[in-house]
């Protein structure tokens, strides 16, 4: 009784052709073997599979690149968070600063007028920026990848960083 399909054969590779272009073909074939194993019989095919092998490597090369570019994305939106978090700490600390100093000196109406000032003058500035930032990203499909900082102000903004930044007047311990 003689086995079909036993030992399937199936590769790929490639061949020079007569005109000296290499192409891609596909060996397949199955063996019908005797009772003993051994092969009598062969079934196959030789197909040109040139064209299947070069739309799948231009398939893979477009799939590397929305890979790439998908990694790029990420590494903007990230660089992006990164630095508008650290934009947005600074003012912060600032102002957080600032009412410390007024909380740890209650008795110092000059000082907590002048601390307060800053802290509006800064807020206001802060939050117009980040507002208007925030509308920017919103409507907007990515984050751009361009911008490494938030777009700068002029004015009060800078005067008002500098200022909740800059040392502030304090007095002995209270």
């Amino acid at each position: 009784m003689a086995r079909t399909g036993a030992t399937p054969y199936d590769i790929a590779y490639r061949i020079r052709t007569k005109s000296g272009r290499y192409v891609w073909v596909r060996d397949a074939a199955k063996f019908r073997r005797d009772k003993n194993g051994l092969a009598h019989t062969a079934i196959g095919v030789f197909v040109d599979i040139d064209d299947t092998v070069a739309a799948e490597k231009k398939r893979q090369e477009e799939l590397e690149a929305a890979l790439a570019k998908a990694d790029r994305a990420a590494r903007a939106r990230t660089d992006f968070l990164r630095r508008i978090s650290h934009d947005m700490r600074t003012p912060l600390n600032g102002i957080l600063g600032l009412l410390r100093i007024s909380c740890d000196h209650p008795d110092d109406a000059e000082l907590a007028r002048a601390n307060r000032q800053k802290m509006e003058t800064t807020a206001r500035s802060t939050c117009a920026r980040y507002l208007s930032i925030s509308i920017a990203t919103a409507s907007s499909t990515t984050v751009p990848a361009a911008r490494s900082r938030p777009p700068s102000t002029t004015g009060p903004t800078r005067t008002a960083e500098r200022s909740a930044a800059g040392p502030s007047r304090t007095r002995g311990s209270a």
